[in-house]
Parts: structure tokens; sequence; C-alpha cells
């Protein structure tokens, strides 16, 4: 038994009660896992074990599944925490004028950007193997760069930008490279070799890539057009392209694919690599989806009033995981369908945190001055 979910379920019996911000629905437990009043929280990333992280300005924080803290002690500026399954967290940090990247490994903080450090970096990402990818100034244009034990590589040296690096957990990367001169391709290294796995003539954007080392990305693909390309590894396949503005493409480890399009407001789409599916259809945003290896998938839609937090469950069923009336935005899933995102309430911003239980086990618990309240504990295993 995972012994954070374990001590989630066990604060949760404990103290739980206690929080108005504790509550379930459907097979979800949440929780605010952050109660300072009147400080920014955002930027927030969520891994297979529930462990969160999050920013303000100057601080990173980490949610270990029992309590939260802050990890970070310079008064530095800071961006985009990643937590990877280790617990060890990265994060962009303006050190003497310039952001370099930062690496936590539960203990000791590393600037690795100090090994090979020629100018600005930004947009890095962090795979299981604690692998580090991002996109670094070399004085002349961007180049992608990786650190992994200790060590810094420079993947590519040219004169054009190199940008928006992804790293999976077969340490293949994917990038956008200004290779043409005047367009961005896409560019896929397996460790050894580098291949050009775009070829629509028009500006690529934003690749993300599975473990099966699949990859997705928008395009443009007629005029001011948007469309959305999968590869599979061997073949390139344009999958929508609806004379809209398509964009925020996911891909999970079963080769599914979401991402959203605007027909007027924002709809979700959902791909298997050959059948297209609108898995919203109404008459409010519903944007940026993320989808799990169990094809769950989570997006932020408008009520009316404000921005709330919806799971679109494999079965088809959709359920609202939040219903107030200040903005539930900006979500994250896990592999296993939990989820993290932050919602904005006065001059306050919070974490929460929706812990996927299947196969519930409900049962009556009796406290001390509390009757009649009914709990869930999950069975571990799926």
């Amino acid at each position: 038994m995972n012994r954070i979910r374990m001590a989630f379920i066990i604060t949760f019996i404990l103290t739980g009660l206690a929080y108005a911000d504790t509550y379930r629905v459907g097979n979800y437990y949440i929780q605010r896992v952050n109660y300072n009043t009147g400080i920014s929280a955002y930027n927030c990333d969520i891994n297979d074990n529930g462990s969160i992280v999050w920013q303000d300005y100057t601080n990173i924080y980490l949610y270990d599944g029992v309590s939260a803290s802050k990890i970070t002690k310079t008064p530095n500026a800071k961006t985009k925490p990643i937590i990877n399954n280790n617990n060890y967290i990265s994060w962009g940090e303006n050190v003497s004028a310039q952001y370099d990247i930062m690496l936590y490994n539960g203990s000791t903080i590393t600037n690795v950007s100090s090994f090979n450090n020629t100018g600005a970096d930004r947009n890095h990402d962090l795979n299981n193997n604690n692998v580090l990818v991002w996109e670094g100034y070399d004085g002349q244009d961007y180049e992608i760069f990786m650190y992994s034990n200790g060590t810094v590589t420079q993947m590519t040296n040219n004169t054009y930008n190199d940008l928006s690096a992804k790293i999976n957990n077969n340490n293949y990367v994917v990038w956008r490279s200004r290779i043409s001169g005047t367009l961005h391709e896409i560019l896929l290294c397996d460790g050894s070799n580098t291949t050009q796995i775009s070829g629509s003539g028009y500006e690529e954007y934003y690749p993300e890539i599975n473990d099966n080392n699949h990859v997705v990305w928008r395009s443009l693909v007629a005029g001011a057009n948007f469309g959305i390309y999968y590869y599979d590894g061997s073949s390139l396949k344009l999958l929508t392209n609806q004379g809209n503005n398509e964009d925020h493409p996911k891909i999970n480890d079963n080769d599914r694919i979401v991402w959203e399009v605007g027909d007027g407001d924002f709809e979700i789409y959902l791909s298997n690599g050959t059948i297209n599916y609108k898995i919203t259809d109404n008459t409010t945003a519903d944007t940026n989806p993320q989808i799990d290896n169990y094809n769950n998938i989570v997006y932020e839609g408008y009520d009316g009033q404000d921005y709330e937090i919806y799971v679109r469950l494999s079965t088809g069923e959709i359920i609202q995981l939040t219903d107030n009336t200040y903005d539930d935005r900006y979500p994250k899933i896990n592999a296993l369908g939990d989820i993290a995102w932050e919602a904005t309430e006065g001059n306050t911003d919070y974490i929460f945190y929706a812990n996927y239980v299947p196969e519930p086990l409900s049962f009556i618990l009796m406290l001390s001055g509390i009757s009649g309240i009914f709990l869930n504990l999950r069975k571990f295993k799926r």
C-alpha cells in the first residue's frame, strides 16, 4: 500500500471533518492543501504518489500527502515547478538577473545551469529518471540542454532557435526547431539520432510525447487555422482541421489524445488516433484538458459565472468536482487519476487535491460528537 495515500486517508479520517474544504464527489476525496491567506498559489503539478508542488512569486511549496511545506529559501523570482514520481522537483529561478534551472532531490537544491551556464535557461521538463531538459541561450540563439547524473549535455548546436523541449521516461526528447530557417519543425531524438517528424509546411507548436515515443503537437494548417498532428512512431497524421482554433493537445500512454477546439466557445475533443469524439457540447468554454492512463479527462469549464473543474470518466460520465462562486482553474491529473488545481477567492489562491478512490467501501464512523458520517476508503489496487 502506498504510504502517502494511506497517510492521506488517515489524515482525512482524523482531521478532514474539521475542514469545510474537505468533501467527497463520486469516487473523489477532495481537500484544500494550503491554508495561507493573502498569498498567491499557482502553477501546480502532481505526481503519481499524490504529491503536489506549486509556487508563489518567490517560493516553491510541496504537499507530501500529509502536510504542505516551503522547500525554498531564496528571495529570487521562481517559475514552473515540476515534480516527478521520485519527488524530485525542478523549477526556474532568477539568479543574477537571468533564469537558471534548479533541481531538488528531497534534501538539497542544485543549480543545474551552473554546470554549463552561458545565458538564460527556461522551459524545462523533468522525467522519472531525474533527467532534465530545457532551452538555454548560448549567446546567439536558444539550444536544447540535458542534465543527467551531474552532467549537462548540449543536445543541439546550430544558428537557429530550438525550443519547447519535452522528455519521456525512455529519455526520448522532442522539441520545435527553426531548422528550415523560417518555420519551426518538430524534431525527435532517441538518445542517438535526431529525426524531423513534422512536414506540414506550416509553423509547428508545443509538442507532447508519451512513453510509446509518440508525439502530438499544434500546427498551423492553412491561413490562420490550427490543427492537431499525431506521430505514431512511423507515420504522421493530421487528426483534425475544422477551421477553428485548436490547442493544448495532450497524449497518454494508451495513445489517447485530448485537445480543445474553439468553435464559437471552446469544446473538448478526444481521439484514439483514428476516430475523433467531441466530449463536451455546450455554449460555454471548456478548456485546458488533461488525460490520465485510464482515459479519464479533467478540464476547466465556464458555468456562466466562473470556471469549475470537471472530470469526464472513461465510461463517458462527466462529474463536476467544484461548484462555487470563484474560479477553479488549470487542473493537472496524474497517471492514476488524482487531480490538483488552483482556486482563486478574493486575494487568496488555494491548491486543491482530488484523490481518486476506485471501488469505494462505505462504512459509518462514530467519532466524538459526530454520528452518521459516511466516509469511503479505497481498495488501493486497480
